[in-house]
């Protein structure tokens, strides 16, 4: 899964997260379009195949352990 951060505090509890962490989260699947018409999109379904990824935007973060 790759989570690109909402907002400055999201982003620095992302970087405090260590292996095996317990953390509860929200936000939104998003699609990135980037220069040279590169597309990232997250996977909508658990039946996606091939390259298939999460990317979610994460809105709130907590650290549970």
């Amino acid at each position: 899964m790759h989570m690109p951060p909402a907002n400055p505090q999201v982003a620095e509890t992302l970087g405090r997260v260590k292996n095996d962490p317990c953390i509860q989260l929200s936000g939104q699947p998003v699609r990135v379009d980037g220069q040279d018409a590169y597309r990232w999109s997250s996977s909508l379904s658990h039946d996606d195949t091939g390259a298939a990824c999460e990317l979610i935007r994460v809105e709130q973060l907590r650290l549970l352990n």
